[in-house]
């Protein structure tokens, strides 16, 4: 599997929301937001990515030498700079078609975006992982570019991070669906969706704090899902919101 390196500005979500803009990531994000504030918005299970290339073209050739106007089943990997530096990887786009000169977003996927001028995009897939932001910690490194086609020991190495992350993240899954038996549809996708992370997220809090943050209570027993908005008054949105959790 061909392997595209992408470096992009960070952000927690790439979900479109402009309070959550890319940072880092070049000068354009300075003054401005970055179309990859878009990757990770889902329209209809496809997803329009965008990094910004040297003259606005990939070389798509290096991942296919048949192909002049796209490469198809590339594994795209996202990194970006930490707000704290370090550059890190932050998640991936799998089975991809990675095209050389910008595409423009189809006028249906441009009806849900609230920026109108991030029109174009030069990535797609629907196999995509977003890595949750505390747990971004592969460094990668390539500096003064952008879009980079890596080395075979590095790919190596990423490709057995991805293999390893993704085995363990539907580990997690598995033991968090066999709690949920009686539950099915959409409450059972919600309740997966936002205690995913929060296994880890308590763990590192308890270890760090011995308490809870919120309300002072030290009883570990106690320190179970609360100051959430009550299931029973919230809406379909907010019960699929990974960040309705603790």
């Amino acid at each position: 599997m061909e392997i595209l390196f992408c470096k992009i500005g960070w952000s927690s979500s790439y979900n479109g929301d402009v309070s959550d803009k890319p940072v880092n990531g070049g000068s354009y994000n300075k003054t401005q937001i970055g179309h990859e504030i878009h990757n990770y918005k889902s329209f209809n299970g496809t997803y329009y990515g965008y990094v910004q290339s040297t003259k606005a073209v990939i070389d798509v050739s290096k991942l296919d030498t048949n192909a002049f106007e796209k490469a198809e089943n590339i594994l795209v990997v996202w990194c970006s700079t930490r707000k704290t530096g370090g550059q890190v990887i932050v998640g991936w786009y799998k089975n991809a078609t990675v095209y050389r000169e910008h595409q423009i977003v189809p006028n249906e996927v441009m009806f849900e975006r609230n920026l109108q001028d991030h029109n174009f995009y030069n990535i797609v897939s629907n196999d995509v992982f977003l890595i949750p932001e505390n747990e971004r910690t592969f460094k990668i490194d390539f500096k003064g570019r952008n879009v980079w086609y890596g080395e075979e020991n590095l790919k190596q190495s990423v490709l057995e991070y991805i293999n390893n992350y993704t085995q363990n993240y539907n580990n997690r899954i598995i033991e968090i669906e066999k709690n949920c038996a009686d539950f099915t549809g959409e409450e059972k996708e919600a309740i997966v969706k936002v205690r995913i992370n929060q296994d880890k997220f308590r763990k590192n809090l308890l270890e760090k704090y011995k308490k809870c943050c919120l309300c002072g209570v030290q009883c570990t027993d106690l320190l179970v899902a609360s100051h959430l908005k009550p299931w029973s008054v919230s809406d379909k949105k907010e019960k699929l919101d990974i960040g309705n959790g603790l």
